[in-house]
Formats: structure tokens, sequence, C-alpha cells
């Protein structure tokens, strides 16, 4: 990886470079809360800016190869707003935890087609797998961290209806995680994530689609989690499912990283989900 923050625009002025070090305060650096342009010189290279101290605040998302004379002119690939005032810069990921339930028939009866608790819970660390892939493949700098897997008898969340998903009991629920319930079918639906403004909790079924199906679809409702609309684009995550690729070809803009990373460091509707 090679980042370069410049202290001033048309890369010029005092430099920093940022090679797998997260810096959460820039003003004890030779380019101070000030840089004003940067050179990315690697495919592989990923980094967040935050016009706040501790990676909080506002976003700016960069991947790939760039050079930006000036942060702040978005006619120069830069942001609108956004320069001399970057505080803090990320380039390792994010990691947040998850929760998951999977609901079993009050007769220990399994969702999908899982033989035997082993079964699912192989399954469930293939599918956290995945998604650790995709987001290491798409550079969005995030990891999910398995914390808890429970499997919790509920005959009508087993299958569930609309009256049922619109909320789960309160003892599903971590607090600072996001909880992911995996029932048998859901009504009308392969999955529903959340939106920041109506709850905290998503939702996969068992039943409708293979380990790789499961963990694409894990992937989308995470995105709908942390405010992702769904997109026309059939190689775009947020693509229905129906219409979607695999999750081995799906992809994220930029933008739809930035806005991710954007719920995350503001702290409101997600408060403590991420862990630094």
């Amino acid at each position: 990886m090679s980042i370069e923050l410049f202290e001033n625009t048309n890369h010029k002025g005092a430099s920093l470079f940022t090679t797998n070090v997260d810096r959460k305060n820039l003003s004890d650096t030779k380019v101070g809360n000030n840089p004003s342009s940067i050179k990315m010189t690697k495919d592989k290279d990923a980094i967040l800016l935050f016009k706040k101290k501790n990676w909080k605040g506002e976003v700016f998302y960069l991947r790939g190869k760039n050079q930006i004379a000036d942060l702040g002119n978005g006619d120069k690939k830069g942001k609108n707003g956004f320069g001399n005032s970057v505080s803090s810069v990320r380039v390792t990921p994010f990691t947040v935890k998850v929760n998951i339930t999977i609901v079993t028939g009050d007769n220990g009866a399994l969702p999908g087609n899982w033989s035997s608790r082993n079964n699912a819970t192989a399954d469930i660390n293939t599918i956290i797998k995945m998604t650790n892939d995709f987001f290491d493949d798409e550079k969005a700098l995030l990891k999910v961290k398995l914390s808890d897997l429970t499997f919790r008898a509920d005959e009508k969340r087993f299958r569930m209806s609309e009256k049922e998903w619109k909320s789960i009991p309160a003892s599903w629920k971590n607090a600072h995680e996001i909880d992911i319930v995996f029932p048998n079918t859901i009504e009308g639906a392969v999955g529903l994530g959340k939106f920041p403004w109506s709850g905290k909790f998503c939702l996969v079924s068992a039943k409708r689609s293979s380990v790789d199906g499961m963990a694409r679809t894990f992937v989308h409702e995470l995105g709908h989690y942390w405010g992702l609309s769904h997109t026309s684009k059939p190689a775009n995550i947020m693509t229905q499912s129906k219409t979607g690729k695999h999750i081995t070809k799906s992809r994220l803009k930029d933008a739809q990283i930035e806005e991710i990373q954007q719920k995350l460091a503001r702290n409101i509707a997600r408060k403590g989900d991420r862990i630094e």
C-alpha cells in the first residue's frame, strides 16, 4: 500500500505516508489537520478520511489508484467542502459484531435444509467468511465478527409472517451488535433489513436458497441496515436476489461504501456498532 497525504493542494508541502497505519489525530503529524491533496499508487489502496478526530464526522472514501490535487474540489475528484479539514484517517478495517439467532420449531425442527445444529453452525461460519471475503475484495474497510450464535425455539417466528417480522423479542438482541435472525421462511421475502430509522435487526430466510445465496442475502440486508437502497444494476450487491449475481461476482460502488462508513461514523442510529 502506498498512500501519501500532502499538506497543500497540487501535492505540495509537507507529506505523510500512511502504510497500514491508522491516524486518530493528524494534528501531531507533518501535515496537521489540513491535508489538501493525496496520491494513491496501488489498485488495492483504500482510505477513509474523516473531518473529526477519532474517525468521526463526515467521511470521504477513496479506493484504487488516485491522484487528487484538491481534496475539497469536486471538479477535481475531491469532495466539495472537504478541503483543509481532514482530522483523522483509516486504512485498516473497522469491525462490527453480529449476534445470530437460528429459529427452530417448538419440536426442535431446524430451518432450511439444515440436518443438525453442527451443520447449521458450519454454514453460518461459511456465511461470515464469505461476507468478509466480499468486503475485503471490495476494499470496504469492514470486517464482520460472529459474537453469538443461539438456537431459539419459537413456532410463530419459525415461519415469519408480516406481523411477526416487524419486531423481535428484546431477549434476542445484544447491545452494540447487529442482531440477525434466520427463520425458516419470511412472508414475501428471502431477507429483510431494517433501515437506520426503523429498527435494528436483519432477517435471512434459511429455506429459499443455498449457503452462497444466504451469504449474498446476508450482505444485502446488512446494506439495508446501513441505509443502502435497492439498485437496478445486476452486478451490485443491492440488486434484489432474483436479478442479482452470485456474491463473488457482486460489487459495491464507492458511494455505497462511503454511505455505510458514514452511518457508522456518525453514531446516531447505529451507535456503538463499530468497533475501533
